[in-house]
């Protein structure tokens, strides 16, 4: 950000910002940014091409002699992923209002909560809310992101303009049994929270098969008390489900629900389950947005192509304080999450020019 020329700083939670003056300081600023963070065993692209894109997207303004009327800002965002601690895109929440006292209690596989992790940074995590952004702040938010799925590669396209993104469920189910000698306990007399937990699963997978564009997902499981000789007395996993429209995804979390119900009872076993994310509304781009994001697609000569996002990402968060978009950028075979993602140097070119051009155009340069 400084080679870019860009005036930097860091908000009180842990946000990283380069600011690029425009003719008038005190008009609403055009924002652009994603996140560093990143999953375990993930790829170099998931959020970070975006911060890049931005960067140079400034950098090139000023290399071209771009005048602006409004300021621009590119973001890198804390702790987008929700992986180390629960609670997905707390730097841009706390950015935009949303951020909750909840955030900084979550903790580690280690015992290290939100707030102690800010802390040994040198970032007081009792000021974090304070980093919310004045009303009127943000003229317009744009991110640049790889897809993270098949529909542009499919498309044979470089870069797609994003509809809106899904609506989501997270929640975490514990099962309960009994844990036993494995060798010595006859399976009438067996209460094994693992083979539950193992139907409930392939339930989850079931269900969201079912419906079509819908994910169902489970991404983590932990069994205790763990020992090859044991059976298991307890489970313990995640359950993620997604679609774009509410009412199917409501309806899908409900039929999975009622089948651990069954699963737990005919075994034997109490079960619980635990409320994480839930956001019920499919949160649709600035039709704006989207407007600009076409035309500049039609200028340089790219195809058109809008699709939604399964995935979450910070600009959700913006979605509820100015108006919103996003640019993709096409994923090879689809993958991410995963060391293999990777998009070609000039597809991030592609969707970095489409970036260039609608932050000029928001900024009125």
């Amino acid at each position: 950000m400084e080679e870019a020329g860009l005036a930097v700083r860091r908000d009180a939670a842990g946000n990283l910002i380069g600011r690029r003056e425009g003719g008038d300081p005190t008009l609403p600023v055009v924002v652009t940014g994603s996140h560093l963070d990143s999953v375990y065993c993930g790829g170099i692209f998931d959020g970070r091409l975006g911060v890049a894109a931005g960067i140079e997207a400034l950098q090139a303004m000023a290399e071209n002699g771009i005048k602006t009327r409004h300021p621009v800002e590119v973001c890198a965002y804390r702790a987008e992923e929700g992986t180390r601690f629960k609670g997905d895109i707390s730097g841009a929440r706390h950015m935009t209002g949303s951020g909750a006292e909840a955030d900084l209690a979550q903790a580690d596989r280690d015992g290290v909560t939100l707030g102690e992790a800010l802390a040994a940074r040198g970032i007081d995590p009792v000021l974090a809310r304070s980093a919310s952004l004045p009303r009127g702040y943000a003229k317009a938010h744009v991110e640049l992101h790889i897809e993270q799925g098949p529909v542009l590669e499919e498309r044979e396209v470089p870069v797609g303009i994003v509809s809106a993104v899904s609506c989501q469920t997270r929640a975490e189910c514990v099962v309960r049994g009994r844990a036993a000698h494995a060798g010595a306990t006859p399976f009438p007399s067996r209460r094994d929270a693992l083979c539950a937990a193992a139907e409930i699963i392939l339930a989850v997978e079931e269900e969201g098969r079912g419906r079509d564009g819908c994910a169902a997902t489970v991404g983590e499981l932990r069994i205790f008390p763990g020992g090859v000789n044991v059976v298991p007395g307890g489970a313990r996993f995640s359950v993620d489900v997604r679609h774009v429209d509410p009412a199917v995804k409501n309806r899908v979390f409900e039929e999975i629900v009622g089948r651990a119900e069954t699963i737990c009872r005919l075994r034997r076993l109490e079960w619980e389950l635990r409320p994480g994310v839930n956001q019920n509304e499919a949160l649709p781009c600035h039709p704006d947005i989207v407007s600009l994001l076409s035309s500049v697609c039609e200028r340089l000569g790219y195809p058109v192509a809008t699709l939604p996002s399964g995935a979450g990402h910070d600009s959700t968060s913006f979605m509820r304080i100015c108006p919103t978009g996003m640019i993709f950028v096409r994923s090879r075979n689809g993958l991410s999450h995963n060391r293999d993602e990777y998009s070609s140097p000039a597809d991030c070119l592609a969707g970095a020019t489409v970036l260039y051009h609608a932050l000029v155009e928001l900024a009125g340069g």
